[in-house]
């Protein structure tokens, strides 16, 4: 079995340095153009050669990521930063958009091209079609199990298997999400999610219903190992460098089955703590196929309707030999039959689609406006 290696965050310089220094095996960044975090420091086509230059001499590699959604009209400049991230001699590319992967391929055909997360890769028909278009590695998305995950890697003969091991949880699938898009006109798949997650979404008495926590799966490094993971990844090109210098630090002494300092994780950035509850137990959509059982213990609830503006309001039903009724999913965490900030989820894009439910955008203001696009206030008829 070949170790896996360690794939580290930089939003800038300073990010990379911390994550070379602390023994990560590989980074990944973005140009200035065309990559899912536009809003971090980023790598012009000075920065990026330096940078690809310095990680080299100290024996790391570069990803670049160009995994946003490209249109015709851009395609002259996706052509002219392919072709500077090429001439970088960066190790190799993060893709998204079939257009793009095609593109790469015929220009730089010796160039490696890998999944990105942005392609919610979950079962083994999607990872062996991108395998097909060439990707030497594909991100599994966050919401696999670990029997899942090798199902996969175990199938895959010539590509990789990538999953992230440490950061944030996304509400959505895998960042397929369309909330920041609709509500501010900044979509997430274009590289400007403004997180409208992370705002007070308000669910009975729950507050900030759709801000998950952090996962942490470093506890199961030897089990994603024998999986079959190549790559073990950490979220966070928005994070500062003492956030990278510390995951890289723990995933490495968990790898080596040493103890980690999961205070000094939480520390540097955590939201309410971590969670490993897609892994150890899975997700579960009520509205597709709800399963009736009393031994687990759901988070989330069947919405009937919205009551005033500002928030969302549920009511939980709760069917015979069920503990609750889940729109989003379970954890385990908590016995509370609403959906709560202390447990991971299911995409709250189903959210709006569900019967009977009557919902109404917030009211949003000030700070919340400005990040969600700069309006202050995208309140909205209720359909």
């Amino acid at each position: 079995m070949t170790k896996p290696i360690i794939l580290a965050p930089a939003g800038g310089f300073a990010a990379v340095t911390a994550a070379v220094r602390c023994g990560a095996d590989a980074v990944y960044l973005g140009a200035k153009n065309f990559n899912a975090r536009r809003n971090a420091e980023n790598f012009d086509d000075l920065a990026l050669p330096e940078t690809v230059k310095f990680c080299h001499e100290r024996g790391t590699k570069v990803f670049v990521t160009v995994n946003t959604l490209v249109t015709d009209g851009e395609m002259d400049a996706l052509i002219e930063e392919a072709d500077a991230i090429a001439e970088t001699g960066a190790d190799a590319v993060i893709l998204q958009d079939p257009a793009v992967m095609r593109l790469f391929r015929d220009r730089y055909p010796a160039l490696p091209r890998h999944a990105s997360t942005q392609t919610a890769v979950h079962d083994l028909d999607g990872a062996l079609y991108l395998q097909d278009l060439g990707c030497e590695t594909i991100v599994l998305a966050r919401e696999l199990t670990l029997s899942e995950m090798e199902k996969i890697a175990s199938r895959l003969t010539t590509a990789g298997a990538e999953a992230f091991v440490h950061g944030a949880h996304c509400m959505s699938v895998s960042g397929a999400c369309y909330l920041s898009a609709m509500l501010g006109g900044r979509s997430g798949n274009r590289g400007l999610c403004a997180q409208p997650c992370r705002l007070d979404w308000r669910c009975g008495k729950g507050d900030h219903v759709l801000s998950l926590k952090d996962m942490s799966l470093l506890r199961h490094a030897q089990e994603m190992a024998d999986a079959g993971i190549t790559t073990f990844k950490i979220e966070g090109r928005m994070k500062r460098p003492e956030y990278v210098a510390a995951v890289v630090t723990a995933c490495r002494e968990a790898l080596a089955l040493e103890p980690y300092d999961e205070d000094t994780l939480r520390a540097v950035f955590s939201r309410s703590g971590f969670t490993d509850g897609y892994p150890r137990r899975g997700r579960y959509l009520a509205t597709i196929n709800p399963p009736l059982c009393s031994d687990q213990e759901y988070f989330g609830c069947l919405p009937r309707r919205a009551s005033h503006r500002g928030s969302v309001r549920c009511n939980t039903y709760q069917p015979d030999g069920c503990a609750s009724r889940s729109l989003f999913g379970y954890t385990g965490e908590s016995s509370r039959p609403i959906v709560h900030r202390s447990g991971t989820g299911f995409p709250c894009r189903s959210l709006p689609f569900v019967g009977g439910l009557k919902r109404e955008f917030p009211r949003l203001s000030g700070d919340h406006g400005g990040r969600c696009g700069g309006r202050a206030d995208y309140g909205a008829p209720a359909s």
